[in-house]
Parts: structure tokens; C-alpha cells; sequence
């Protein structure tokens, strides 16, 4: 039996999944995900984590963890060297940032490696077909096997599953079912179900005390508002959902069952069903359903994220040029960083706009847009003069 903790390896592979900057920054809450992530395992007696990531994002993570100051943190590259960062006759623990899951599924994987040292245990969920990518995690007191497979990471596409495969068919493995909660953020739109799963841990309301609340708006059900957050009369907020420090919500607004972050503005008579709003985001008189905004999207008067197919069928969407099902039988629009979309745009199911694009007045999306791109309508009048009146 080993009372020895794991070291924590955690892989933040393909960490930009388009349109959105990265999966470690989002909050879905006050917490950055990445940081929430190291917290839970800490809680499971974990002490030193070694994150793995793409090379042009170790700045990025880098940053996020430095506040951490309850385990010993270190980002590399998955190209790097991997056996100086990676202490010999150890232990690993190994999960991806990707995968949010209840503590119980890592106290079923530690309680079982230190009754069985010398064997690799792995937990798979008990409905492993819920996604398109495996769900995982390790604990191995197998060094060397540990370093051939984390060589695979980073060979050409699906690195992840196919290291998995080689770990599993190369080494003796005991297999844990887990039935808890797993939702995995492989996708951009897999946002939504990580933020219903932290909505779902909302007990009650609570209400910051700087937070304004007029007397004729309703909260139902249980609500965050945080610190200066300001809900104007008529406007209804239905929970589970979580409205964010100094964020409006105007006169005669819904926000149902969504995440609305900081420094945000949900204006007259705008409905946010089901979406993830990030910071900074301006919403003005429209409808925003079953989407995801990344930081400081204008979404203006009269725009709408289609969310419904006319048959009532499953969702398609476009990864790397080629058509996905999407899993989900509502999916609006995914918004990059600091998209502008005018006046009454409507965005199909599915569609992704890339950060900075700028979709003009009136303009039906129908296909992903790219970083930076404009699209807009070519518009010819026609003006006929009356008749000349007859005198």
C-alpha cells in the first residue's frame, strides 16, 4: 500500500479550439477553468501537477497558474523533453483539462492505486459513447510506459487517443466504471454543457450586496448575481443561471438557464436562453439562444442565433472543413473575441464567427465566418416616382 501522492499530469492538448482563444481561461464563474481544474485535484491530495500543452500556449497557461500557490505547478511543451520534468519512481496521475468531472471519479482512482501500487488502474464512464472523444483517467506506477506514451501526444492528429491505445494494448490495465457526472470540452459548443454542469452546482440565490435588483424584476430559482451586477425593472432572470460583477441586465430582459459574465449588457427586452456569455459582451434588443459568445461580442438590435432545424433534427456543424454532428438538437451560433454583428444579422444552427469578423446590417449567416473576415449584402434600390398628378 502507497501513501504517496500521485503527480498530477494534465494535458491541455489543442488547446484553441476555434473560434474560441483557449478552454483554460474560461470562466464559468469567477474561476478560470484551468485553476478550478488544479483545485479539485489538490482537494484529492494531490501536491505537484506538470501540465502539458502546445507550444504556443505555454505562455499563456503559464500565466493563469502563477497565482497557485497550493500545489507546485509546471507548463511545458509537449515537444519538450519530457523525462526531466517527470520524476523517476513516481506515481502519475493523468487527466486532460478538458474533462470536467465529480471528485468521487479521482478518490475511486487513488484509493485503488494505493491499495495496488504496482498496477495501472484506469475509470471510464459508464456511458462511454456520450462523446467523440474517450473518456479517461489514469493512475500508472509505470515510468517508462508513461513516457512513450505522452511521446505520441504530439504525432499528427488524434495524438490523444491514439497514445490511450498504445498505453492500454501495451501495459496491463484494470478497469474502474464511473458513473458520475463527465462532461467533456473536445468542441466549442461542448462550452454549454461544462456551464450547465456548473449551473447545476448553484444551491439557492445569492446576491452580492452592491448588486441592484429592482423591486418589479423576479428572480426564480437559484440565481449568483455578482458584485455591482445591476437588473432593471421588468427584467426576469430564471435560474439556474449566474449574472456576473457590474453586468446589466435591462428593462423587460430574460436571461434563462445562462451564464451572462462580467461587464456585460443584456438591454431592453433581450432574451439569453441557455448560452454562455463572456466578458464584456453588449446585447441590444435581441435573441440569444443555445449560443456561445466569447469576450466583448456586439450583438445588435433585432439579431438572432437560429437554434432549431425545421425537421427537429440533431444539429450539424463544420470542424476543419468537414461536416460534424454536433450531438445537440438546439445549437445557436459560437462568437469569437470581439465579433461585430449589426443590426438584425440572424446566424443559422451551427454556424462559428471568428474572432474580429464583422457581419453587416440584415446579413442571413449561413457559414462559418473566419478571424477577421467581413460579410456583408449587396443591396440595389429601386425608387419609382409616382405618376404625375392629373390637375
Amino acid at each position: 500500500m502507497s501513501d504517496v501522492p500521485p503527480v498530477l499530469i494534465l494535458l491541455a492538448l489543442d488547446e484553441r479550439p476555434w473560434p474560441l482563444r483557449g478552454r483554460a481561461g474560461l470562466r464559468f464563474g469567477s474561476t478560470p477553468l484551468l485553476i478550478d481544474q488544479l483545485r479539485h485535484f489538490y482537494q484529492l491530495g494531490l501536491q505537484r501537477v506538470v501540465i502539458i500543452t502546445d507550444a504556443d500556449c505555454v505562455g499563456d497557461l503559464a500565466a493563469l497558474a502563477a497565482p497557485v500557490d497550493f500545489m507546485a505547478v509546471s507548463v511545458i511543451a509537449a515537444t519538450d523533453g519530457l523525462s526531466m520534468h517527470l520524476p523517476a519512481q513516481t506515481r502519475f496521475y493523468i487527466a486532460t483539462l478538458a474533462d470536467v468531472v465529480d471528485p468521487e471519479l479521482g478518490q475511486l482512482l487513488i484509493s485503488a492505486g494505493n491499495n495496488e501500487p504496482d498496477t495501472l488502474h484506469a475509470a471510464i464512464h459508464a456511458q462511454e459513447a456520450m462523446t467523440d472523444r474517450p473518456l479517461i483517467q489514469l493512475v500508472t506506477p509505470q515510468y517508462g510506459a508513461v513516457l512513450d506514451w505522452l511521446d505520441i501526444l504530439h504525432i499528427g492528429a488524434y495524438g490523444y487517443e491514439r497514445a490511450l491505445t498504445h498505453l492500454l494494448a501495451t501495459q496491463t490495465v484494470t478497469l474502474l466504471t464511473y458513473r458520475g457526472p463527465w462532461v467533456s470540452l473536445a468542441q466549442p459548443w461542448h462550452v454549454l454543457d461544462v456551464m450547465a454542469h456548473y449551473l447545476a452546482r448553484i444551491d439557492g440565490q445569492t446576491i452580492a450586496t452592491s448588486a441592484y435588483v429592482a423591486p418589479t424584476a423576479t428572480l426564480t430559482g437559484p440565481v449568483i448575481v455578482e458584485a455591482d451586477a445591476k437588473i432593471y425593472p421588468g427584467a426576469s432572470v430564471i435560474g439556474p443561471a449566474y449574472i456576473g460583477a457590474g453586468t446589466i441586465v435591462g428593462n423587460n430582459a430574460l436571461v434563462r438557464q445562462a451564464m451572462v459574465l462580467d461587464g456585460c449588457t443584456v438591454g431592453f427586452t433581450t432574451e439569453v436562453a441557455r448560452s454562455y456569455i463572456a466578458d464584456g459582451c453588449d446585447l441590444h434588443a435581441c435573441r440569444v439562444l443555445d449560443s456561445v459568445f466569447a469576450s466583448t461580442v456586439n450583438f445588435s438590435a433585432g439579431c438572432t442565433t437560429a437554434n432549431l432545424r425545421m425537421d427537429r433534427g440533431v444539429v450539424p456543424t463544420t470542424i476543419h472543413g468537414e461536416r460534424v454532428n454536433s450531438g445537440r438538437a438546439k445549437l445557436g451560433a459560437v462568437i469569437g473575441e470581439g465579433a461585430f454583428l449589426a443590426v438584425d444579422v440572424l446566424t443559422m444552427p451551427g454556424v462559428k464567427i471568428g474572432a474580429g469578423a464583422q457581419i453587416g446590417p440584415g446579413v442571413h449567416v449561413y457559414t462559418d465566418i473566419s478571424d477577421g473576415q467581413r460579410m456583408y449584402i449587396k443591396q440595389e434600390y429601386v425608387i419609382i416616382d409616382p405618376p404625375p398628378r392629373q390637375i
